[in-house]
């Protein structure tokens, strides 16, 4: 238990591995902690049986999803996300800046007399946003 301190704790293992020796009980400690393995093996089975459910789903455009992937930065789950709220359809976006800001991910542009001040993002899909920043 120890060895998986990290940072500022990275230092002090051996005196962690004296204050862990013999303060496990099972008999106390273990009736506490087996409720919360049990809860994080069922949300781990929830995780797995939705990503599934989503793979069934995304099989009539797996050559589409094989094509975001080559983007760089862009893996499966990312790719997914990029169909699932874009779309498959890009004909309806002219170029890619009218993706970029209808998704709200380009600066706005503020500036009056001269003066540059900063400009803010739209308001645009939440998960886009997110799907785009862990790409980026």
């Amino acid at each position: 238990m120890a060895e998986l301190a990290k940072g500022r704790l990275r230092p002090r293992i051996p005196a962690l591995g004296q204050a862990l020796a013999h303060r496990f009980r099972l008999e106390h400690h273990g009736v506490l902690v087996s409720p919360l393995l049990a809860q994080v093996e069922v949300l781990e089975s929830s995780i797995a049986e939705t990503y599934q459910r989503v793979d069934v789903h995304l099989r009539a455009v797996a050559d589409t999803v094989e094509l975001v992937m080559t983007i760089p930065g862009v893996g499966r789950r990312v790719a997914e996300v990029l169909i699932a709220e874009v779309g498959v359809d890009m004909t309806v976006f002219p170029c890619a800046a009218h993706l970029a800001s209808w998704a709200g991910i380009c600066p706005g542009n503020n500036s009056s007399g001269g003066k540059r001040r900063p400009g803010r993002t739209r308001h645009g899909g939440v998960w886009l946003r997110i799907a785009l920043t862990e790409a980026a």
